[in-house]
């Protein structure tokens, strides 16, 4: 599929997202995240129509934002969807910020 990385200099917060091909209903990628990232410390901060979950890490909070993205047809239980894990120094809003 793809991937992206980098910075954004005006919210000063590092990024790396990887975008997966995934055949089946949104509320399974979420479920398989909200199992394997819960087994390794990271919290819920929001469940919308994406995930959004945090972890402090080395002093840091890392974000992890998991979310569908609609096939060409318009059909969102046929196509990709995104990981992002992100971090930032700085205030750790309640809702995430910037980084859900």
């Amino acid at each position: 599929m793809s991937s992206r990385a980098g910075c954004d200099g005006d919210d000063e917060y590092v990024f790396a997202t990887e975008q997966y091909a995934f055949q089946g209903a949104e509320p399974d990628v979420i479920a398989f995240y909200d199992r394997v990232a819960g087994e390794d410390g990271w919290k819920w901060v929001r469940r919308t129509q994406a995930a959004c979950l945090r972890k402090r890490l080395n002093n840091v909070t890392a974000y992890l934002h998991v979310s569908a993205i609609i096939g060409t047809d318009g059909d969102p239980s046929v196509g990709d969807y995104a990981v992002t894990v992100s971090a930032a120094h700085g205030a750790d809003p309640d809702d995430g910020g910037v980084m859900c």
